[in-house]
């Protein structure tokens, strides 16, 4: 299976963020990447799953509660 694999730069523009977050995140094991020697790569597959994963992650972490975070009156 061919993998499109993308230097940091390419990655962290592909995703919108900057070089420095992106190689701080993979640093923490957040972001799947693969180490060459010195490069630090990204698969474009890899990179997809990642955003799917946080998507799913953010729609989970909404409140159960529909009052939390509204103003309330103070008695």
């Amino acid at each position: 299976m061919a993998r499109n694999m993308m230097e940091a730069q390419e990655a962290a523009d592909y995703l919108k963020i900057s070089y420095w977050t992106l190689l701080n995140q993979a640093k923490k094991g957040l972001v799947p990447h693969v180490r060459v020697g010195r490069r630090v790569l990204f698969s474009r597959e890899g990179l997809d799953k990642y955003i799917e994963d946080q998507e799913a992650q953010s729609i989970s972490n909404q409140p159960i509660n529909p009052e939390y975070g509204m103003l309330r009156k103070i008695k």
